[in-house]
Protein backbone atom coordinates (compact mmCIF):
# COMPACT_ATOMS: atom_id res chain seq x y z
CA UNK A 1 0.00 0.00 0.00
CA UNK A 2 0.94 3.18 -0.88
CA UNK A 3 0.83 6.25 1.83
CA UNK A 4 -0.95 9.29 0.62
CA UNK A 5 -0.04 13.01 2.45
CA UNK A 6 -2.99 15.23 2.01
CA UNK A 7 -3.08 18.75 3.43
CA UNK A 8 -5.34 20.28 5.79
CA UNK A 9 -6.30 23.66 5.35
CA UNK A 10 -6.79 24.58 9.20
CA UNK A 11 -4.06 26.71 10.61
CA UNK A 12 -3.59 26.01 14.90
CA UNK A 13 -3.32 28.78 16.78
CA UNK A 14 0.27 30.65 16.98
CA UNK A 15 0.86 30.19 13.75
CA UNK A 16 0.32 32.59 10.87
CA UNK A 17 -0.58 32.68 7.33
CA UNK A 18 2.93 32.25 5.09
CA UNK A 19 1.58 33.30 1.80
CA UNK A 20 3.44 36.73 2.68
CA UNK A 21 6.31 34.96 4.02
CA UNK A 22 6.95 33.22 0.44
CA UNK A 23 6.58 36.59 -1.43
CA UNK A 24 9.15 38.38 0.42
CA UNK A 25 11.11 35.26 0.01
CA UNK A 26 11.68 35.97 -3.40
CA UNK A 27 11.53 39.86 -3.55
CA UNK A 28 14.30 39.48 -1.00
CA UNK A 29 16.16 36.96 -3.12
CA UNK A 30 15.84 39.19 -6.64
CA UNK A 31 16.79 42.27 -4.66
CA UNK A 32 19.62 41.01 -2.73
CA UNK A 33 20.74 39.35 -5.88
CA UNK A 34 21.10 42.54 -7.35
CA UNK A 35 22.51 43.80 -4.65
CA UNK A 36 25.28 41.77 -4.19
CA UNK A 37 26.00 42.27 -7.76
CA UNK A 38 26.20 45.91 -7.34
CA UNK A 39 28.16 45.66 -4.47
CA UNK A 40 30.97 43.28 -6.12
CA UNK A 41 30.94 45.44 -9.03
CA UNK A 42 31.40 48.77 -7.03
CA UNK A 43 34.37 47.03 -5.29
CA UNK A 44 35.89 45.01 -7.68
CA UNK A 45 40.01 44.82 -7.37
CA UNK A 46 41.53 47.28 -10.20
CA UNK A 47 44.48 44.94 -10.55
CA UNK A 48 44.32 42.49 -13.24
CA UNK A 49 43.74 39.23 -11.79
CA UNK A 50 44.96 35.74 -12.95
CA UNK A 51 42.35 34.10 -15.60
CA UNK A 52 42.24 30.64 -13.97
CA UNK A 53 41.34 32.33 -10.45
CA UNK A 54 38.63 34.71 -11.98
CA UNK A 55 37.25 31.39 -14.02
CA UNK A 56 37.82 29.27 -10.72
CA UNK A 57 35.41 32.02 -8.65
CA UNK A 58 32.90 32.69 -10.74
CA UNK A 59 32.42 28.41 -11.37
CA UNK A 60 32.25 28.69 -7.76
CA UNK A 61 29.40 31.68 -7.92
CA UNK A 62 27.58 29.34 -10.04
CA UNK A 63 27.53 26.84 -7.96
CA UNK A 64 26.66 29.01 -4.83
CA UNK A 65 23.42 30.95 -7.19
CA UNK A 66 22.22 26.89 -7.83
CA UNK A 67 22.37 26.45 -3.99
CA UNK A 68 20.59 29.53 -3.52
CA UNK A 69 18.05 28.67 -5.45
CA UNK A 70 17.54 25.60 -3.95
CA UNK A 71 17.71 26.83 -0.69
CA UNK A 72 14.91 29.27 -1.96
CA UNK A 73 12.67 26.34 -3.09
CA UNK A 74 12.86 24.04 0.24
CA UNK A 75 12.34 27.40 2.36
CA UNK A 76 9.17 28.36 -0.16
CA UNK A 77 8.20 24.94 0.32
CA UNK A 78 8.55 24.58 4.48
CA UNK A 79 6.52 28.43 4.49
CA UNK A 80 3.85 26.25 2.24
CA UNK A 81 2.99 24.76 5.90
CA UNK A 82 1.93 26.50 8.92
CA UNK A 83 4.99 27.97 10.85
CA UNK A 84 6.06 30.10 13.56
CA UNK A 85 7.03 33.89 12.86
CA UNK A 86 10.31 33.27 14.68
CA UNK A 87 11.28 30.18 12.91
CA UNK A 88 9.83 32.42 9.27
CA UNK A 89 11.90 35.17 10.01
CA UNK A 90 14.47 32.73 11.03
CA UNK A 91 14.26 31.44 7.49
CA UNK A 92 14.30 34.51 5.45
CA UNK A 93 17.35 35.65 7.62
CA UNK A 94 19.45 32.36 6.44
CA UNK A 95 18.34 33.36 3.12
CA UNK A 96 19.21 36.68 2.97
CA UNK A 97 22.59 35.94 4.20
CA UNK A 98 23.09 33.51 1.30
CA UNK A 99 21.59 35.29 -1.42
CA UNK A 100 24.18 38.58 -1.53
CA UNK A 101 27.14 35.75 -1.75
CA UNK A 102 27.49 34.95 -5.50
CA UNK A 103 27.57 38.90 -6.63
CA UNK A 104 30.08 39.10 -4.14
CA UNK A 105 32.45 36.33 -5.55
CA UNK A 106 31.39 36.57 -9.41
CA UNK A 107 33.39 40.24 -9.31
CA UNK A 108 35.99 38.34 -7.10
CA UNK A 109 35.39 41.29 -4.52
CA UNK A 110 35.51 40.72 -0.46
CA UNK A 111 35.73 37.09 -0.87
CA UNK A 112 36.08 36.06 2.69
CA UNK A 113 33.10 38.36 3.92
CA UNK A 114 30.80 36.43 1.21
CA UNK A 115 32.50 33.17 2.18
CA UNK A 116 31.42 33.88 6.23
CA UNK A 117 27.86 35.07 4.65
CA UNK A 118 27.30 32.19 2.62
CA UNK A 119 28.28 29.52 5.45
CA UNK A 120 26.72 31.15 8.24
CA UNK A 121 23.23 31.11 6.32
CA UNK A 122 23.40 27.54 5.63
CA UNK A 123 24.62 26.87 9.38
CA UNK A 124 21.35 28.97 10.50
CA UNK A 125 19.42 27.28 7.84
CA UNK A 126 20.34 23.86 9.12
CA UNK A 127 19.64 24.92 12.76
CA UNK A 128 16.72 25.85 12.29
CA UNK A 129 15.61 23.35 9.74
CA UNK A 130 16.42 20.63 13.06
CA UNK A 131 14.82 22.50 15.66
CA UNK A 132 11.77 23.02 13.24
CA UNK A 133 11.38 19.20 12.88
CA UNK A 134 10.01 18.39 15.88
CA UNK A 135 6.17 20.47 15.54
CA UNK A 136 6.47 18.43 12.05
CA UNK A 137 6.22 14.65 13.51
CA UNK A 138 3.59 15.65 16.20
CA UNK A 139 1.56 17.25 13.90
CA UNK A 140 1.66 14.27 11.58
CA UNK A 141 0.75 11.88 14.09
CA UNK A 142 -2.40 14.75 15.74
CA UNK A 143 -3.74 15.38 12.28
CA UNK A 144 -3.31 18.56 12.02
CA UNK A 145 -1.09 19.03 9.21
CA UNK A 146 -0.61 16.01 7.76
CA UNK A 147 -2.99 13.13 7.32
CA UNK A 148 -2.36 9.38 5.90
CA UNK A 149 -4.40 7.39 4.33
CA UNK A 150 -3.75 3.88 2.26
CA UNK A 151 -4.39 4.16 -1.24
CA UNK A 152 -5.05 0.62 -2.46
CA UNK A 153 -3.01 -0.41 -5.61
Amino acid sequence: MAMVFTRRVSASYGHISNARYRAGVTALVLALGFAGFAVGHLFAPLDPLEPELVRLLRLMALIKLGLVAGATWVIVWRLSWPCSPHFAGGYLIAVALMTITPGLIWYVSHLLVAFGLFHSGIVLGVILAFRDIEPLRSASFSGSRVTHRAVPR
